[in-house]
C-alpha cells in the first residue's frame, strides 16, 4: 500500500547551475538542477526505485522595474526488482503556492476515495510570471502556470491531465526575499467524479519568497 509507512535510504548525485545577480532578489541569469537517485535493498531501503529530476528557471530583465520569469520542472520516478509501489512520501504532487497556483497544496488531481492526494510517479510544472515594481519596495506580478501529475511512470510522455492557472499577485521586497499574495484563477474548473464536488475557481496564497 502506498501509504503504508516504510523505511527509505537512498543515494543521489546532482548538478546544478546558479549564475543569477542575487540569490534572494534576482533579476537576471539562470538557476538549474538535474538530479539523479536510487533506493535500493542494499541500502537498507524496504522499497526500491530510482528517481531523476530536471528544474530550469531563466530571469529575462525587461527595463529597471521589470522582469520575466520561466521555469520548468520536471521529474520521474518507478520503481524496480521486487517494489511494484512508490510509497505517498515519495511521489510528486502538484498545485500549491509554488507550483500551479490555481490549487491549494498538492490538490492537483490524482486523489483517493477520500479526495486525499494520491500523487503520481511523474509530474512536471511549467511557468511564467512578469514581475513589475510599482513603488518603493511594492512590487506585483501577472502569471501563467500550467502542470500535471501522472499516476504511471508509463504515462509520462503522453503529456496529460495538464491543469492552468493564471493570476496576479503582489510582493513586498524584503532582505530576505519577497512577502508574497497570489491569487490564482482556475479557467477550466472539473467536479470530483466520487463525491461530485467542484474545484476551487479561485485560490489565495500568502507565503515567502518567490515560487522560482
Amino acid at each position: 500500500d502506498i501509504g503504508e509507512d516504510t523505511n527509505v535510504a537512498t543515494l543521489s548525485t546532482a548538478i546544478s547551475l546558479h549564475d543569477r545577480d542575487n540569490p534572494l532578489l534576482p533579476t537576471r541569469g539562470s538557476n538549474g538542477r538535474v538530479r539523479f537517485e536510487v533506493a535500493d535493498d542494499g541500502l537498507g531501503s524496504d522499497t526500491e526505485f530510482l528517481r531523476a529530476q530536471l528544474e530550469y528557471t531563466r530571469l529575462f530583465p525587461l527595463s529597471e522595474a521589470g522582469v520575466l520569469a520561466a521555469s520548468a520542472r520536471t521529474g520521474v520516478i518507478a520503481p524496480y526488482g521486487l517494489s511494484e509501489e512508490i510509497p505517498l512520501p515519495e511521489r510528486f504532487f502538484n498545485g500549491g503556492e509554488n507550483s500551479v497556483r490555481s490549487f491549494q497544496e498538492d490538490e492537483l488531481l490524482p486523489t483517493g476515495v477520500f479526495c486525499d492526494p494520491l500523487g503520481g510517479e511523474s509530474a512536471t510544472t511549467l511557468n511564467v510570471e512578469l514581475r513589475r515594481e510599482i513603488a518603493g519596495n511594492l512590487a506585483g506580478a501577472l502569471f501563467f502556470d500550467l502542470g500535471n501529475v501522472t499516476e504511471e511512470v508509463q504515462d509520462y510522455l503522453d503529456f496529460n491531465g495538464f491543469r492552468s492557472g493564471v493570476g496576479l499577485g503582489l510582493r513586498y521586497q524584503l532582505p530576505i526575499g519577497p512577502v508574497r499574495l497570489d491569487l490564482g484563477f482556475n479557467p477550466n474548473t472539473e467536479t470530483d467524479p466520487l463525491t461530485q464536488q467542484e474545484e476551487d475557481e479561485y485560490v489565495l496564497h500568502f507565503s515567502v519568497g518567490f515560487p522560482f
